[in-house]
């Protein structure tokens, strides 16, 4: 089951075949990346955030590593992908706070991981060994 922030996830078309979801419309008409429905459903309400990872391809095997201090506040503000749209609807200091309350009560960790579909059942088993060592 998928948790999403926004209607459907955005995939490229190569992970579509990679995680078996089916493609739905093109999130833009000049990009092979499709809105997507994932094989086993989407949640039909809202779920609270037990961990919020950020995921990255650099490391030549998956690795997991927390995330601290400062890099906490700046990690979630990178995460609003695009802020000018959020700011012309509220006020920076309401992004602010948000931001700032998300980046001290949420557990954050780096998921780094190689990319390249043949690595991808080595990436998958060990974020699924992840979620349940934290998660039960």
């Amino acid at each position: 089951m998928v948790q999403w922030l926004c209607p459907a996830p955005h995939l490229w078309g190569d992970a579509l075949a990679l995680t078996g979801a089916t493609a739905e419309a093109r999130v833009r008409p000049d990009l092979d990346k499709f809105y997507a429905s994932p094989p086993a459903g989407m949640s039909a309400e809202a779920l609270p955030f037990a961990h919020l990872s950020f995921l990255e391809d650099r490391a030549s095997q998956p690795m997991e590593t927390r995330v601290s201090g400062i890099d906490r506040f700046t990690r979630t503000r990178s995460a609003f992908s695009r802020p000018r749209f959020y700011n012309s609807i509220v006020e920076k200091m309401d992004l602010f706070s948000t931001i700032e309350r998300i980046s001290r009560q949420i557990p954050m960790s780096r998921f780094d991981r190689p990319s390249g579909s043949q690595q991808l059942d080595k990436v998958s088993d060990f974020a699924a060994a992840s979620i349940r060592r934290n998660y039960g």
